[in-house]
C-alpha cells in the first residue's frame, strides 16, 4: 500500500475568561472544545517577545480507540484570561517544537533538534533564532511524526509488513494579523512499508532582494528495501513566497526511484 497521508489544518479562534494560563493541557482542551481527559500529552512553550502571541500549547488527544489527533493552540494570555487560536495537525504520533525564526530577518540555520521541555516551568521559554532584533515575520517551526504498520508489495512482488513513516516540517505564522496561518508544510520523510519514498532536508536561503527568505530543499528518492537499484542522485529546488504561503518553484522533475 502506498503511503498517502495528507496533513489537514483547521483553525479555531476562541476567548475564555476562566481558562488558567499555567496549564497547557487544560488550555489546549478548552480551545479545542474537547474533554481534558482525552488529552494524551501536552507541552507548553513561552514565545519570545515581539511576536503576536505569548504562549503555545501542543498536545495530542485520543480519537477513537487507538488513534491520536495532534494540534497546537496559539495563546495571548493576560493575568486572568487567555485568547486562543487552534491549529489542527491531523493524525500524528508526535509533535516537536524546533524553534522560532524570522522569515524576514537574518539567514539562520533551521533547527534540527526538538526543543527540550522544561520539567520545572509549565511554559518552556523559546528564543528567537537570529540577530535578536524585533522580528518582522516570526514563525513557529514544528515537526510532526506519524508511523503506521501496514502491508506493501516490493518491486519484486514480495508482500511485506513494516512501518510506513511520514515526518513533516511545518511553519506557523506568529504575526497577530495572520491568526495562526500555516505558511509552509511539506514532508521531511514519506516512506512506505517497503521503504520506498522520499527523504528531504530543508534550509533557509537568501531570497529575492527585499523579499522573504527562500526555503531550499534537497530531495532523495528511495526504492524499496528489496531492490538492488542504484538510487538516483538527489535533486535540489526551492520554495518561494507566493501569495500567502511558500510554494515549490518550477524546476527539473525528480528522477524515478532507480536509474
Amino acid at each position: 500500500m502506498r503511503l498517502a497521508w495528507l496533513a489537514v489544518f483547521a483553525v479555531t479562534w476562541l476567548t475564555a475568561s476562566s481558562a488558567r494560563a499555567d496549564e497547557p493541557a487544560r488550555l489546549y482542551a478548552h480551545f479545542s472544545s474537547i474533554d481534558e481527559r482525552a488529552v494524551v500529552e501536552a507541552d507548553g512553550f513561552a514565545l519570545p517577545a515581539g511576536v503576536g502571541f505569548t504562549q503555545v500549547a501542543l498536545a495530542r488527544s485520543r480519537v477513537g480507540e487507538q488513534g491520536t489527533n495532534g494540534g497546537l493552540v496559539l495563546l495571548r494570555c493576560r493575568a486572568r484570561t487567555c485568547a486562543g487560536r487552534r491549529v489542527n495537525l491531523g493524525a500524528v504520533d508526535r509533535i516537536e517544537v524546533l524553534g522560532v525564526v524570522d522569515l524576514d530577518g537574518a539567514l539562520v540555520a533551521l533547527p534540527a533538534r526538538a526543543t527540550a521541555v522544561s520539567h520545572v516551568d509549565p511554559w518552556t521559554p523559546l528564543a528567537l533564532l537570529g540577530d535578536g532584533r524585533r522580528p518582522r515575520w516570526p514563525v513557529l517551526v514544528v515537526r510532526s511524526v506519524r508511523a503506521v504498520v501496514e502491508s506493501a508489495t516490493t518491486r519484486d512482488g514480495l508482500e511485506v509488513q513494516a512501518t510506513a513513516v511520514e515526518t513533516r516540517l511545518i511553519m506557523v505564522s506568529l504575526r497577530r494579523r495572520d491568526q495562526g496561518r500555516v505558511v509552509f508544510d511539506d514532508a521531511l520523510q514519506a516512506t512506505g512499508a517497503n521503504g520506498a519514498g522520499i527523504v528531504r532536508t530543508f534550509r533557509l536561503a537568501h531570497g529575492t532582494p527585499g523579499g522573504l527568505l527562500d526555503i531550499a530543499a534537497t530531495e532523495q528518492r528511495r526504492g524499496d528495501r528489496a531492490s538492488a537499484c542504484v538510487p538516483p542522485p538527489p535533486v535540489e529546488y526551492a520554495y518561494r513566497w507566493v501569495g500567502d504561503r511558500y510554494q515549490r518553484a518550477d524546476g527539473p522533475l525528480a528522477a524515478g526511484p532507480c536509474h
